[in-house]
């Protein structure tokens, strides 16, 4: 994680900086999906970097990192119906 996240609903992960979030699904809403700590569930995708896999390896995971201000992103404007799009 780059910056820590709280999670505002239950289908999301609440995120600490540093947290590795692996099994990670791309989605074109700002929001992706993951699993941390046993949870699956939705994050802001702004809040996070993507690790390269090693070789050998087809997780991908995506990690938090340093942000140049150290403010946290604006959160985007969740889209669709009910708390999240799937």
């Amino acid at each position: 994680m780059e910056f820590d996240y709280k999670a505002e609903e239950e289908d999301e992960l609440t995120l600490t900086k540093g947290d590795r979030i692996t099994g990670v699904e791309t989605k074109h809403d700002g929001w992706w999906e993951g699993t941390l700590n046993g949870k699956r569930g939705l994050f802001p995708d702004n809040f996070v970097k993507v690790i390269t896999p090693n070789s050998g390896s087809s997780s991908t995971e995506t990690t938090a990192k340093s942000g140049d201000t150290g403010e946290a992103p604006k959160m985007r404007q969740k889209s669709g119906p009910g708390p999240h799009p799937r």
